[in-house]
C-alpha cells in the first residue's frame, strides 16, 4: 500500500507560478510591446507635471490682495 502523500502531485509555490507567469508573457511580443507601452505612457503621465512650466500670474481676489 502507497501513502497518500507520495503519490499526490508535488504542489506548485507562488514563486513558480509567477515564474510560469512571466514565461509564458515573455513568449508573447505583443504583451511585452503592450505592457512597456503602458509602463512608458504611466511614466510620461507622472513625469509631465514635474517637467512642465510653471506660470506664475498675479491676481487680485475681492479682498484687494495680490496672491501668487
Amino acid at each position: 500500500m502507497t501513502d497518500a502523500t507520495s503519490a499526490a502531485a508535488p504542489v506548485e509555490t507562488r514563486l513558480a507560478r509567477f515564474r510560469n507567469f512571466c514565461s509564458d508573457f515573455a513568449r508573447s511580443p505583443v504583451a511585452v510591446i503592450s505592457l512597456i507601452l503602458i509602463v512608458s505612457l504611466l511614466f510620461v503621465s507622472f513625469a509631465a507635471p514635474l517637467v512642465s512650466p510653471r506660470i506664475h500670474t498675479t491676481w487680485r481676489n475681492s479682498t484687494g490682495w495680490t496672491r501668487f
